[in-house]
């Protein structure tokens, strides 16, 4: 349920959904977690 609503798990699949979810309708990424994953998500949504 909650792949559902969030890009969740190993950055190599996050990476792999980054792209569905730049082509859906929300406009807000929220991102928390040690400084690894916030440069991380940064590299991916940046």
């Amino acid at each position: 349920m909650v792949e559902e609503v969030a890009l969740v798990g190993p950055l190599a699949k996050v990476r792999e959904e980054a792209e569905r979810w730049r082509t859906s309708l929300p406009t807000l990424l929220l991102v928390g977690g040690p400084i690894e994953q916030l440069r991380a998500a940064a590299e991916v949504f940046g």
